[in-house]
């Protein structure tokens, strides 16, 4: 009986974590999407206006709780406050070229941005991609088709 209880307690600390440090994610990504588009990758006419929005670019966030203002993407943090991103950079690359369509700032706490622009005429039918440039991050991208 005594054995039975030595080996209940053990299980218990094998099961029941010991404190430290608070796992850590970070929030999502910012990512892009077309209106006017249609299909996947969506297909856009040369010299065409379309519509690129986007939404999380946000400077900072925090979903550990560790910030002053509690969990999520609403909370301040003290080493970078909370907030959308500006200059975001829109642009079109294919085959080595690229053109710069638009710069815009985010808003709102989901950092939402959006750019109406033309399609280049001189961008040639087939894959391109559309790739907001922001704040020394990596770059977000949506793969789209040219169309003639």
């Amino acid at each position: 009986m005594r054995s039975w209880w030595i080996a209940l307690v053990l299980v218990g600390f094998v099961i029941v974590p010991a404190p430290g440090e608070r796992a850590a994610a970070s929030c999502a990504a910012p990512v892009l999407e077309t209106v006017g588009g249609s299909g996947h990758p969506p297909t856009v006419p040369r010299g065409s206006t379309i519509t690129v929005r986007g939404r999380a670019f946000v400077k900072d966030c925090d979903d550990t709780g560790q910030g002053r203002g509690g969990f999520g993407c609403s909370s301040s943090q003290r080493r970078d406050p909370y907030g959308p991103l500006i200059g975001i950079r829109l642009e079109l690359r294919q085959s080595g070229r690229h053109w710069t369509l638009g710069t815009a700032d985010g808003h709102g706490d989901l950092g939402r941005v959006s750019w109406q622009v033309t399609v280049p005429a001189g961008a040639h039918p087939g894959r391109a991609t559309l790739v907001a440039v922001h704040g020394g991050r990596p770059p977000t991208k949506l793969p789209i088709t040219i169309g003639r």
